[in-house]
């Protein structure tokens, strides 16, 4: 398997460059994807989270429900891949940042945030589809 650092190889095709997030069952890094040159997230499950087929499985669940949303707002993904052990899901790359900026920020800036977000969550919600992973 490969290491997840700066650099790394992974299945051949991607170049990783900097963590981006890590959560509890997932890091996201932005990548270059050698096949086409694109600069690219991926998702890349941790290993001791589950085993390879759980997070093949939770990772095509994924795919598969963001493929059914058509909203500026949802990002688009690919198919799952894996190299040995690591499983994980390329996503186009926007270059935006999370939330954490409106940590303190006047209303006037955070209501048009949450607007926007409740926007995509109704788009899902009308596709049958719960995020079920937000956060305050």
């Amino acid at each position: 398997m490969a290491s997840l650092e700066p650099g790394a190889r992974i299945a051949n095709r991607f170049v990783l460059e900097r963590r981006i997030g890590n959560g509890g069952h997932a890091q996201i890094w932005t990548a270059t994807d050698e096949s086409d040159g694109a600069r690219v997230a991926l998702k890349c499950l941790h290993p001791d989270s589950c085993s390879p087929q759980q997070a093949w499985a939770v990772l095509l669940h994924e795919s598969r429900m963001a493929g059914r949303l058509d909203h500026p707002g949802v990002l688009r993904t690919g198919a799952p891949q894996q190299d040995g052990e690591l499983v994980f899901l390329p996503l186009e790359y926007t270059g935006g940042t999370d939330l954490q900026r409106l940590r303190g920020a006047s209303y006037l800036r955070i209501v048009p945030v949450l607007i926007e977000v409740a926007g995509i969550l109704e788009h899902a919600h009308q596709r049958a589809i719960a995020h079920r992973d937000l956060k305050p």
